[in-house]
């Protein structure tokens, strides 16, 4: 039984629940903004001078930074890109705790392009796609795709572009299906198209089988090659995958290297990271390798090992039954020949060799064939580039390992942070 009841200890104002909630907000808020990292930049980013470059700037990096100037000044005066620019990157920065984990690193896709970023963990591969698509803040910088630009439009930024990250972030409680159909609904596409094109991609990667599957109880294989349609659903002009092959068989592989291939026909740009040399020089028409947060060369695979790369490999065929009774004499002859050269393997009557690659292809071809003339045993022979391995290898051997901030500094950087933040609200 209800007893209604009377008097000034039951008697409540609802100004005094209103008070309560709005100061523990403004409390919280106040708490938010002292402890997110993510927060958005300050007046100093903008007064303090850009982040200086690096003195080991190869002419490549500086050469694409000129571009990147041309490309922003062209988007300054008629608020679009050229016409065969996609996505301008220019010095772009990120620092935490004081430490500048991408610092100053320019670059541009191209329409029709696919674009690699390669670098071992902790170089900030992964932090140039968070701050690119909202995920984190920038702390400086410049970024457009088309005629949009991050810090003035960050809505119309984002929404042109298709986000493969490289941790899945899928929704466990939905199937692979109901997942894409509500990215193609976000990104616009009719409602009575939406079956048909999420039907399109998941028949792409032999999905079918899966689409009611609940993403909890799908494996790792799965949920990334979910998290790959994704991307692609709706036909974005800008795709961004962050190591989609990691944890995925070789025939998905090869279909994703097909895919990006037939969407770029189709007039859209691709920025990827991998750490498959091989699916780099497959998808990218060109590279640029990440150092320490640096961008330290830029351009065509094939160029990459003209200039980078240490060594010629070089192959002969040897007869068969003529190589297990007379190795070492052939090895003898091949030395005298190039006194250089350094024996890798031997394998089905096919010596491996190391050449240094400061002698010419001409005097290596001259050698090679007059050997031939004089040995009959010497049925073939083949000379190729080193591969983008041993170049990324070369470039990216500086690599620092990542360290954990001390006390000290994170409690040095904290106050620091704070301080600024009082210097901003006064």
């Amino acid at each position: 039984m209800l007893i209604k009841q009377s008097g000034s200890e039951y008697r409540h104002s609802i100004i005094d629940d209103i008070l309560l909630v709005t100061s523990q907000m403004l409390a919280f808020y106040i708490l938010l903004e002292i402890f997110e990292e993510k927060n958005r930049r300050k007046w100093y980013n903008y007064v303090l001078p850009p982040v200086k470059d690096n003195d080991i700037l190869n002419q490549e990096v500086m050469e694409e930074k000129q571009r990147v100037e041309e490309y922003m000044k062209h988007y300054d005066e008629t608020k679009s890109l050229p016409s065969r620019v996609a996505l301008a990157v220019q010095s772009l920065t990120k620092e935490y705790f004081g430490e500048a984990i991408v610092q100053g690193i320019s670059f541009s896709v191209y329409n029709q392009e696919c674009f690699g970023l390669l670098g071992f963990n902790n170089a900030g591969k992964s932090t140039i796609y968070k701050m690119l698509v909202g995920q984190t803040k920038i702390s400086a910088g410049k970024a457009v795709v088309y005629e949009h630009e991050f810090t003035r439009n960050q809505d119309m930024f984002v929404g042109m572009i298709g986000y493969c990250p490289q941790i899945n972030g899928l929704s466990d409680f939905m199937t692979g299906r109901q997942y894409l159909q509500l990215h193609a609904a976000l990104r616009g596409v009719p409602y009575g198209r939406i079956n048909d094109e999420v039907n399109k991609w998941l028949d792409v990667l032999d999905m079918l089988d899966f689409e009611n599957l609940k993403i909890s109880h799908c494996s790792w294989g799965i949920r990334r090659k979910l998290c790959i349609l994704q991307s692609l659903v709706g036909d974005l002009p800008m795709i961004f995958m962050d190591e989609p092959t990691t944890g995925i068989d070789i025939m998905t592989r090869h279909a994703i290297c097909e895919i990006l291939y037939q969407i770029r026909e189709i007039g859209r740009s691709v920025l990827i990271t991998t750490h498959s040399m091989r699916e780099a020089e497959a998808m990218c028409l060109r590279v640029g390798i990440i150092v320490n947060g640096q961008l330290t060369t830029v351009g065509s695979c094939e160029l990459l090992k003209a200039k980078y790369g240490r060594n010629f490999i070089l192959n002969i065929k040897i007869v068969p039954g003529y190589q297990l009774a007379n190795l070492e004499k052939i090895k003898n002859i091949i030395d005298e020949i190039f006194p250089t050269i350094k024996f890798k393997d031997s394998y089905l009557g096919i010596l491996k060799y190391e050449l240094q690659s400061d002698i010419s292809y001409s005097y290596v071809f001259d050698k090679l064939e007059k050997l031939r003339q004089r040995y009959i045993w010497i049925t073939d022979y083949s000379v190729t580039q080193p591969s983008m391995d041993e170049v990324f290898l070369t470039l990216a051997k500086k690599q620092k390992e990542s360290k954990k901030l001390t006390l000290y500094k994170r409690l040095r950087s904290w106050i620091i942070r704070v301080i600024r933040q009082i210097i901003n609200k006064m």
